[in-house]
């Protein structure tokens, strides 16, 4: 394994350790519910690529890929962009490529969430761009990210404690 992928890697841990991806738990027996999580789940991957998209600078100044996407009537959805493979999610997140069904893929997981983004953009974009060049896009968002969860603990602790020396008065 390379450096930056070891980074990555920790990132990616640090950021799965640090939260929750996951939607709520939904009932067993509620079609509606299982669709609106997976319907959930498919936003989180289309908002993951679009933001790798529109960072990237081989694609920054393309317009955003079309997520197209279909209901199933177990609740799934289909997801497709024009170029890529297809991907069927599940209402738990469990996800499934129709070109490599024996992956085992649950965009739940943050790193999974990438990986799949990831293999999406490559996948549009071909021979044009290559996977450190994605990775090192999303591991600038990601840890952009970070930078902004902590900056907001920061503020938030800053705030609770305003608060609390104002309700001691």
């Amino acid at each position: 394994m390379g450096k930056r992928t070891i980074k990555i890697k920790n990132l990616l841990k640090r950021l799965i350790n640090r939260t929750k991806a996951s939607p709520t738990k939904i009932p067993e027996h509620s079609l509606a519910s299982k669709q609106e999580e997976s319907e959930r789940y498919m936003m989180m991957l289309n908002n993951m690529v679009c933001n790798i998209w529109s960072q990237y600078e081989l694609t920054k100044d393309i317009d955003l890929p079309i997520c197209l996407n279909s209901k199933n009537d177990d609740g799934s959805r289909n997801v497709s962009y024009p170029g890529s493979c297809m991907y069927k999610i599940d209402w738990d997140g469990k996800t499934v490529c129709e070109e490599f069904p024996n992956e085992d893929l649950d965009i739940s997981s943050l790193e999974h969430l990438c990986v799949v983004a990831a293999t999406i953009i490559k996948d549009i974009t071909g021979d044009f761009s290559s996977y450190d060049e994605i990775w090192s896009v999303l591991d600038d968002y990601l840890k952009n990210i970070w930078n902004r969860m902590k900056l907001e603990q920061t503020y938030n602790k800053s705030s609770s404690e305003i608060s609390c020396s104002i309700s001691k008065q």
